[in-house]
């Protein structure tokens, strides 16, 4: 059953309503906890195709914002157990773990008043020690579930013993759930002679009992049942095709290839049954009668089908004469998984570079054709005869900027810059379009690069009529390279930093150029420069500036620089007392370890600043308290006004109904599950709000390179990563060393300080109104 279009409801207990205490209507329906939303949900399964689609309806809610339903369980009787965990339970849930931590939770059951009250609801009158198979398979019909499923277990324990019981109750009963049930106990018994009336079963006119049947013979591996269950890949029920497509997969039916592929070019055929059949083809593993159907280009629901098979079964299944053909079809679907699978073969060099070819001779790229040059950039990064080819696409004039863009973006998922791509990049960083140009400079930041680039950069980055955004990139890539800069190339990065009118990532930008340059004798000037800066950056810049401080630990150490590693230290101390709210505690530690004992007044300050407050927590709720107490009314109007601007950079990571950034949660109905102190802890105290799915993390590789962000989507072989500043970033799997949840939310500390008391109460009214 599908949540996704819950939203952020925080979907907690779930439970599969098996008695009728609130009217037969009620069986076999769900119960569902939304935590943030404080209710529970109804949830009815409707048929549709081969699976269902849901009907929802609240059963209980609740105005409390401290109500939280976290599980929901069907007692004997029929009635509801809720637990609700109240302010305790808060992991991944960002409302108040501060303000509110003494809220309490509670167990409610939950009755229908009109109900008749349900006696021995747990069947305490029934003499359960001397049961004979033939009460206890009538007792599955029993109208108490406690008692039916009580039952099936005696009957389960008899073994042997049961199985003629049963099938003597089966065949008299009337009841198609009564012998439901039976079916599913018999074939947990483990004995061949279950098998008997389950095959039977398969050829019942309740399509629920074939339904039952077809699932437990796949279960149990019976390959006695193939025959009967090709048979049903003909039924009339989608749910039974798809079932005994599974099943066929289960028990490896090697006669059932043909009928496999004619069940899935029936119009009948849906997602789910396609799944089944593709699936079960997989299982069966018989490549030659599979292959097969690749040559029909009349069939190209076949051809996709079969080449999706092929390409998950052991290596040799598929060969390259066999796919690229397919590269040519007239179906576009057919002609897109056949890249897909050429592009994750590098084996296949001639081929997949043919592929590559085609695509960036297109004048539109889709998604998946996007997809697929990537794969292929990658897979074949130390291949030269690629390098070649991207150099033929950069110098051509003919391929678009979009697919030239898309070359660069992909090479700069590369473990490492080939050589032969260096001319390749230098004639990029010259392009007369922005956009190829920018993409360039980025894969310099990535690697390390050779002077005649960075002269290159250098020229951009001095050049008045290039504009901000790439001299800021350039400059980035020279400090990093260089550790420093000179006086007037870091003046100009200042400047942007406490420009208030510049864009948020412009000023990100420059605050991580600046965070590149080593602290040394030669620079002082700038280091303090650098103090003062602090005071003036806003909360996304700040810690990107603290950065050359706790890098330059080896300088400080030195004994020539000891009386200047002192006056550095002291301003550095003065400085972040202003902004300290801004910057996490472990941040803080890091930088007083950079500063030697031997200076001793820095050391001092800046070790006091990073020691642990003991009554943190309670600093925390006084300080909300008092923000809290402060707030005026606020204007939703204005502050969605706020939300988008350029002083707020909300919207730089997070949207509301599909305007703004992707890096953070969503906040279009953050206004329905969360309240005011709620909002406004999440932006004081980002950090102990941190929403599940958007965790920092850190990422090591083997070659000691730190890779910081939230893990954006994962595939068999990489990860890929996004960080605060929107760079993205492939970390392939082998070459992870470790990977730790980082307790820094992305989200700095401190954007309060930025505004006004109005401006905050505008702020958190527009997210209240998002609902």
């Amino acid at each position: 059953m599908s949540t996704s279009r819950w939203g952020q409801v925080a979907p907690a207990g779930l439970v599969r309503y098996r008695g009728n205490h609130f009217g037969d209507s009620y069986k076999d329906s769900f119960f569902a906890c939304h935590f943030n939303t404080h209710k529970v949900v109804h949830v009815r399964l409707k048929k549709s195709g081969s699976t269902f689609i849901t009907k929802e309806e609240d059963f209980i809610s609740s105005s409390s914002i401290d109500f939280h339903p976290t599980d929901i369980l069907e007692d004997a009787d029929g009635s509801l157990l809720l637990l609700d965990t109240g302010g305790w339970l808060s992991w991944g849930c960002p409302f108040s773990k501060i303000a509110k931590p003494e809220v309490r939770g509670a167990i409610y059951r939950i009755s229908r008043i009109d109900s008749p009250k349900l006696t021995n609801a747990r069947g305490e009158e029934i003499n359960w020690d001397n049961l004979t198979p033939s009460n206890a398979a009538d007792l599955i019909s029993d109208k108490r579930e406690a008692v039916r499923q009580r039952a099936s277990l005696s009957l389960i324990a008899s073994g042997n013993k049961s199985i003629s019981a049963i099938e003597k109750i089966f065949h008299k009963s009337e009841s198609i759930q009564h012998q439901t049930q039976l079916l599913w106990t018999l074939s947990r018994i483990e004995s061949k002679k279950t098998l008997n009336l389950i095959r039977e079963s398969l050829g019942s006119k309740s399509p629920t009992l074939r339904q039952a049947a077809a699932r437990s013979v796949g279960i149990l591996k019976d390959k006695e049942s193939g025959p009967k269950l090709i048979e049903l890949l003909n039924d009339q029920e989608p749910q039974i095709i798809r079932t005994a497509a599974t099943s066929i997969g289960q028990i490896k039916e090697p006669a059932s290839i043909d009928s496999l592929f004619k069940a899935i070019s029936r119009k009948s055929s849906d997602l789910h049954i396609q799944h089944a059949i593709t699936y079960a083809l997989i299982e069966i593993g018989d490549s030659t009668r599979t292959a097969h159907y690749l040559k029909d280009d009349s069939q190209p629901q076949l051809q996709r089908t079969s080449l999706r098979a092929l390409d998950k079964m052991p290596e040799g299944a598929l060969k390259p004469e066999m796919v690229v053909p397919l590269l040519k079809s007239p179906n576009l679907t057919v002609k897109e998984e056949a890249q897909r699978v050429i592009s994750g073969r590098p084996q296949w060099k001639d081929q997949v570079l043919a592929v590559f070819n085609e695509l960036t001779a297109k004048e539109k790229l889709t998604n998946n054709d996007k997809q697929v040059i990537e794969s292929i950039v990658v897979s074949l990064s130390e291949e030269r005869d690629l390098h070649d080819a991207i150099h033929s696409v950069i110098i051509d004039p003919k391929p678009s900027t979009t697919t030239k863009v898309q070359l660069l973006t992909s090479i700069g998922f590369m473990e490492k810059l080939p050589t032969g791509l260096h001319d390749t990049l230098k004639l990029s960083l010259k392009s007369s379009s922005a956009e190829i140009k920018g993409e360039s400079i980025a894969i310099t930041a990535r690697f390390d690069s050779e002077e005649s680039i960075i002269k290159i950069l250098r020229s951009i980055a001095a050049n008045l009529e290039e504009s901000n955004a790439l001299r800021v990139a350039s400059l980035e890539v020279i400090a990093k390279q260089d550790t420093s800069l000179g006086d007037e190339q870091f003046n100009y990065l200042a400047n942007i930093i406490q420009n208030q009118n510049a864009s948020p990532s412009l000023r990100g930008n420059a605050s991580r150029a600046l965070s590149r340059i080593k602290i040394t004798a030669n620079n002082l000037h700038q280091t303090l420069a650098l103090c003062k800066l602090i005071t003036k950056a806003s909360p996304l810049q700040i810690n990107h500036l603290t950065q050359p401080f706790i890098r330059s630990a080896e300088t400080f150490n030195e004994p020539s620089f000891a009386k200047t590693v002192n006056q550095v230290g002291i301003q550095l101390a003065e400085a972040l007392v202003k902004v300290k709210d801004s910057i996490h505690l472990n941040e803080l530690k890091l930088i007083a370890g950079a500063f030697p004992e031997s200076s001793k007044d820095a050391h001092t300050e800046l070790s006091l600043l990073a020691n642990e407050d003991p009554l943190a927590d309670r600093a925390k709720r006084e300080k909300l308290k008092s923000v809290l107490a402060s707030l005026k009314p606020g204007n939703a109007s204005r502050g969605r006004a706020l939300f988008y601007s350029n002083r707020s950079t909300c919207s730089l990571c997070h949207r509301v109904s599909g305007q703004g950034g992707l890096l953070g949660p969503d906040l279009s109905k953050i206004g329905s599950i969360r309240k005011k102190q709620d909002l406004l802890e999440a932006i004081i105290f980002p950090s102990s709000t941190v929403v599940n799915g958007y965790e920092n993390y850190i990422i090591q590789t083997t070659q000691e390179k730190n890779h910081l962000g939230i893990i954006q989507h994962e595939s068999p072989s990489s990860i890929y990563i996004s960080n605060a500043s929107g760079i993205k970033e492939l970390v392939m799997r082998k070459s992870i060393k470790s990977i730790t949840r980082s307790p820094i939310s992305l989200m700095p500390a401190g954007f309060e300080n930025l505004l006004t008391d109005q401006e905050l109460s505008d702020l958190i009214a527009f997210l209240e109104s998002c609902k």
